[in-house]
């Protein structure tokens, strides 16, 4: 029964995260011509605009295999990181600051055996010089 909670959770959760995607397309007419978000990292760094620091919600591709650039600053991020596996299910969002920040909603496990899993929001944070690191995981205590 715990277990079907937690799937159930999880579940809503993915499917919060894809209403907040496609939902967030309809305010693009807001959005000033010169402050269109480039397709990926790395064309945000390099072409120097930034926006108010919003977060701009993934529009559609939440698989970081449709997501070279946001799936080679996670890697990067946690590159030798020990302790907890983090299985990714959706990216989420992104935010230009100095540099980018990504949130991607990962499957938690701690490695230890018998450990249970959580899902998490990570934050990534990748600089100008193409430098990656993890900034925050919030648990869903899910």
């Amino acid at each position: 029964m715990n277990r079907m909670k937690k799937i159930v959770a999880a579940l809503l959760s993915v499917a919060m995260a894809v209403s907040f995607a496609a939902c967030a397309g309809k305010n693009t007419a807001k959005i000033p011509a010169d402050t269109k978000k480039a397709s990926s990292l790395s064309e945000q760094s390099e072409t120097g605009k930034q926006t108010d620091g919003g977060w701009a919600f993934n529009q559609g591709k939440l698989s970081l295999d449709q997501n070279a650039d946001v799936k080679a600053a996670f890697d990067k991020a946690l590159d030798g990181l020990t302790g907890c596996d983090y299985e990714t299910v959706a990216y989420i969002g992104s935010q230009v600051v100095s540099g980018t920040n990504c949130v991607i909603l990962c499957r938690t496990t701690p490695v230890y055996p018998n450990a249970e899993s959580v899902f998490s929001m990570v934050t990534i944070h990748q600089d100008l010089s193409g430098n990656a690191e993890r900034t925050d995981v919030t648990d869903l205590g899910i």
